[in-house]
């Protein structure tokens, strides 16, 4: 099973994504916001670094970084975050609140999917 499909239909509670992140799967998870239930994270695999938003009922995939010899960590979790917060400003600017257009990557919904492996469930 992978990262996403591992995730609750809803925000993660702060235990859950405490959870999350001692999981064998991700070797990183934070939320975006700053307090509260995680409607936004970036989790970071060895081979990828991924923005995931919570919008309509279901996670989405909005940015991937592929980290490789030319990308580092910090530069794919940096591209992401930048990713989530411009998702999120472009859905409250069409008073959608916490709506996300369905401009989102697709193909990156399926590559983190396919990449997350196993439940981040111990």
């Amino acid at each position: 099973m992978g990262v996403l499909e591992s995730l609750p239909s809803r925000p993660l509670r702060p235990g859950e994504l405490t959870a999350l992140n001692r999981a064998d799967a991700v070797d990183l998870a934070v939320s975006v916001e700053s307090e509260g239930e995680a409607e936004s994270l970036l989790v970071a695999v060895d081979e990828w670094v991924a923005g995931i938003v919570f919008a309509d009922g279901r996670w989405r995939v909005v940015e991937r970084v592929a980290l490789d010899e030319g990308t580092e960590r910090i530069d794919g979790l940096q591209a992401c975050e930048t990713a989530v917060l411009d998702t999120r400003d472009e859905a409250a600017d069409d008073g959608r609140g916490d709506t996300v257009s369905d401009g989102t990557n697709e193909a990156a919904d399926d590559d983190a999917s396919a990449a997350g492996g196993d439940s981040p469930g111990k």
